[in-house]
């Protein structure tokens, strides 16, 4: 599945408004390689966030590539998951005293 066009030959597309680089994909996507699908409207994209999949990437059309950054895109899950570190503590009668849990904002934000 092919899903943007960073580079053609020599020819880095980072700068490109993602439209113009996903219109470049369409045409040297060749079998058995597949365009991922893409809709323009946020509507109906709501097919892609029942039954299994792990959800949708929006992007703007406007939007040019940028390289470790989540500028121009979001990531919309399905089902949303965090990292989270468990502390209990047992009393002599083996009754439960004390209970944290602690979760790194910065991790659970970025959780897969």
């Amino acid at each position: 599945m092919a899903f943007d066009l960073l580079a053609e030959g020599d020819e880095v597309l980072c700068a490109l408004p993602y439209e113009e680089r996903r219109e470049r994909l369409a045409a040297v996507v060749a079998d058995p390689v597949q365009l991922t699908p893409m809709v323009a409207d946020a509507a109906d994209a709501g097919q892609w966030l029942t039954g299994t999949s792990e959800g949708v990437i929006a992007k703007q059309a406007d939007a040019p590539y940028q390289p470790g950054e989540r500028k121009g895109m979001v990531k919309i899950k399905r089902v949303r998951t965090a990292d989270a570190v468990g502390l209990a503590r047992e009393s002599l009668s083996r009754k439960l005293k004390s209970l944290k849990i602690d979760v790194d904002a910065e991790r659970a934000r970025h959780a897969s």
